[in-house]
């Protein structure tokens, strides 16, 4: 199926840079309908504000475990925050994330609820904007084009948040008990196929003999207890690597790549598929 007809051309220059590749510096807000040059999936751009087939979602559901996207609604009330629970399959995807390039924070010293928040380079947009169609009931804007200076170079990064929500809290406490992220103690009941699924995807590097996990931000205790789940939850055949001095990485080996991508393949967004097997082409 030719790209044409699978995705469509979103342009709109009055909202961004005409080039962001040539010099620009900042953060543009995007939405499903202004991204410029992106190829956005018209199914993900109907899911994002709460259609199917052309048609609005309607059903009879308890309020706060299974909403529509709450962007561009306002403020919502503490007894709503309470309220609103994420469901188990958002709830893997949000462990996934957090056990790679997620994290939680407080966007003020008055605010009591932690938000989340997610970035991934421009080549992997289309991981972002899947990501966000799933979490968008929990979101208060669109992404976020950003671009920045880092070392003398141009970064292109789209970046989102969620709202601040007490589910969030709830995982701040378990990922960063002392202030600093680790993997949580529960890490075996955590890490579902979903969840293993977007670790992957997010800090997964596929090898012509194997899968590398980059867990360099963690301590080797919290790499090590993460390793044991891979290995006696799912069977992997892991060991680490270095990749510094003082940091280690997960290496799955080539032995067990069937069986981990019978684990995770349902969940793997088409664009990332290249993740588990490095051969793959979506052309």
């Amino acid at each position: 199926m030719s790209s044409n007809n699978k995705y469509s051309t979103i342009i709109n220059n009055s909202t961004c840079p005409p080039n962001p590749c040539k010099g620009y510096e900042g953060s543009v807000k995007l939405n499903p309908y202004d991204v410029i040059g992106r190829l956005i999936p018209e199914k993900l751009i109907k899911e994002t504000v709460g259609f199917v087939d052309g048609k609005e979602k309607k059903a009879i559901v308890v309020w706060g475990t299974n909403i529509t996207s709450l962007v561009g609604r306002g403020k919502i009330t503490n007894k709503e925050s309470k309220m609103i629970k994420l469901p188990s399959y958002q709830y893997s995807v949000v462990i996934g994330m957090l056990l790679s390039d997620g994290w939680l924070t407080f966007s003020n010293s008055r605010n009591t609820n932690a938000r989340l928040g997610f970035s991934q380079s421009e080549g992997n947009s289309m991981y972002v904007w899947y990501v966000f169609t799933i979490l968008s009931p929990y979101c208060f804007s669109y992404p976020v084009y950003r671009v920045r200076k880092y070392q003398g170079k141009l970064l292109y990064t789209l970046q989102f948040f969620t709202r601040a929500l007490s589910g969030f809290t709830e995982l701040h406490s378990l990922f960063y008990p002392k202030g600093v992220k680790l993997i949580p103690k529960d890490i075996y009941s955590l890490l579902t196929p979903v969840a293993l699924a977007h670790l992957i995807m997010g800090d997964g590097a596929a090898r012509k003999h194997g899968l590398i996990l980059c867990t360099d931000s963690y301590t080797i205790f919290d790499i090590v207890r993460l390793m044991n789940v891979l290995m006696i939850k799912y069977r992997l055949d892991c060991t680490l690597r270095h990749h510094t001095s003082t940091q280690l990485r997960i290496y799955i080996k080539e032995g067990s790549m069937p069986t981990l991508r019978n684990i995770v393949r349902p969940y793997i967004f088409e664009s990332m598929l290249y993740k588990i097997d490095p051969f793959y082409s979506n052309n």
